[in-house]
């Protein structure tokens, strides 16, 4: 270590008497590579750099004055959900409070009980976390990628609703923030120990889910502005809230939300969606309504080609094992 540090204490001495030399000898310190004439003001000449790249002057200009401008395809879909935060929150979405956590009822016997059905429930879900371990981790890391990946939508397909996702999750982060303040309500791990979370557990109250109420919230818009009147729901809207309400639920299986946070989260997606039914308006003159008239164009190609019902029903691995299982046993015996 000694080497360093003594180059380091070469390095600082040369530095301070170069640069005092400097000064006491031509009355101010140029920095390394910078000309006198460009800080007194005068335009230094180009470098004659053999290897600068040589840019030709003679293709046409790509344009048509008047009408070339930066199309909205353009933009990166995080920040075109940004123009569209304004409207939304200029509503009144204060006025839309979540029920008190029952589990932080001032009443011993109601909190108790319901703590104590909770945390049963939050231990057989940890028996979930291996076959859910990557889906938390990655969900635990951000909630875009997973929601872009399910619903198809990127920069170069389907960007509106790319931005939908982005405006989904800063509205969500803003109102759920400002009711977790408001609740301040203990984690289950603070509740819990034994939990043992396998996420870290997050620096911010509990109630509502933030991952439940962005996720509902981004199902919920979708489903709005693809809803035609007097016609059955779009195709993805089910599937959306479906995959909102697993994400809630890695969330428990991880140990870090009760099932209530959950689901105040969804209730609080509902009102909001509901409140803001007006403004998801393609007809309307502002950033939202562009928006909402995008997304219904990069959908409009989509149909519902089969029925869900007409499926064979889920079967879960323990359902196939018990038909291996009779398919051994002698006759009399199933």
């Amino acid at each position: 270590m000694s080497g360093f540090s003594d180059g380091g204490n070469d390095g600082g001495n040369d530095g301070g008497n170069d640069g005092g030399n400097d000064g006491g000898n031509y009355g101010i310190f140029t920095p390394p590579g910078i000309a006198l004439s460009g800080l007194l003001g005068e335009e230094e000449p180009l470098p004659s750099n053999p290897y600068a790249p040589k840019i030709p002057g003679n293709y046409p200009l790509l344009i048509t004055f008047g009408k070339t401008s930066f199309s909205d395809a353009w933009w990166s879909p995080a920040l075109r959900a940004q123009l569209c935060l304004p409207a939304l929150l200029k509503t009144n979405w204060e006025t839309k409070k979540p029920s008190d956590p029952i589990y932080m009822s001032k009443n011993a016997a109601i909190s108790g009980e319901f703590l104590k059905r909770e945390i049963n429930s939050l231990r057989e879900a940890a028996m979930l976390r291996p076959a859910r371990q990557a889906e938390i981790l990655q969900q635990n890391s951000g909630l875009d990628g997973d929601w872009r990946q399910f619903l198809g939508a990127h920069q170069s397909r389907r960007p509106a609703t790319a931005a939908l996702v982005y405006l989904g999750l800063a509205m969500g982060t803003v109102i759920g923030m400002h009711w977790k303040r408001h609740f301040k309500a203990p984690r289950p791990a603070q509740i819990y120990p034994a939990l043992t979370p396998i996420i870290p557990t997050p620096r911010h109250p509990s109630y509502p889910s933030n991952h439940s109420f962005q996720s509902h919230l981004i199902a919920d818009m979708l489903s709005a502005i693809l809803q035609e009147k007097d016609k059955p729901a779009h195709g993805i809207a089910e599937p959306a809230k479906a995959f909102a309400h697993r994400i809630a639920r890695n969330r428990e299986i991880a140990g870090v939300h009760f099932s209530a946070d959950s689901e105040a989260g969804k209730w609080l997606a509902a009102q909001m969606t509901a409140l803001w039914a007006n403004l998801l308006n393609p007809k309307a003159a502002t950033e939202l309504g562009k928006l909402v008239k995008d997304i219904k164009a990069e959908w409009v190609d989509t149909t519902a080609y089969q029925s869900p019902d007409q499926f064979q029903p889920y079967r879960s691995l323990a359902d196939v094992l018990a038909d291996k299982v009779k398919q051994l046993l002698p006759p009399g015996n199933q």
